[in-house]
């Protein structure tokens, strides 16, 4: 036996909802010309489907409703999840390995002797973005992220932006086994 699922119950919902819909509309329609032949026969029916339609359409507003307070305790479900995830990632003493490891971070950005500018760039070099993405982020152009980037390696040593990442993550990485 094959169960409805929520995406096709929401189409077939839809779908029933227009022809009740159209149904009402040329019903109108006809008995406003005069082409159908039985008035109270009509005005029973109109009345009847635009009853069907009050009804689906609260219905459709009570599911939306319902479907959106779920969707809310499912994120915030997550949140908590999160938080309970980052929660376990600490040191002894209490630090969370994210600090400990930032920490180093600007402890290295400042033996590099980057300048503010550079180290925000640098930051968002780490966190995977483009130097498009990073002029966008600061409202700087492109060619100022490229210099300032340049900048960044030749300080740091580093070649590139892959160069410049695997040296903080390489740190982060077990010892590779003979």
């Amino acid at each position: 036996m094959r169960v409805l699922n929520i995406g096709n119950f929401r189409i077939l919902f839809v779908f029933v909802y227009i022809v009740l819909f159209f149904t009402w509309v040329f019903a109108e329609l006809f008995s406003l010309h005069g082409i159908l032949a039985f008035r109270s026969l009509d005005s029973i029916r109109s009345e009847s489907v635009e009853i069907l339609l009050a009804s689906i359409g609260l219905l459709a507003f009570i599911g939306l409703f319902l479907e959106l307070k779920k969707a809310k305790l499912r994120i915030r479900e997550a949140e908590e999840s999160l938080r309970a995830y980052k929660n376990r990632l600490s040191l002894p003493g209490g630090k969370k390995i994210g600090e400990e490891f930032w920490r180093s971070i600007k402890l290295q950005f400042y033996a590099w002797g980057l300048s503010p500018s550079e180290e925000e760039i640098a930051k968002l070099m780490l966190r995977g973005f483009s130097n498009q993405q990073i002029a966008a982020n600061l409202q700087k152009s492109v060619r100022t992220i490229e210099n300032q980037s340049f900048s960044i390696y030749k300080k740091s040593g580093m070649t590139g932006k892959l160069e410049f990442i695997a040296y903080f993550i390489e740190a982060l990485l077990p010892e590779e086994e003979d």
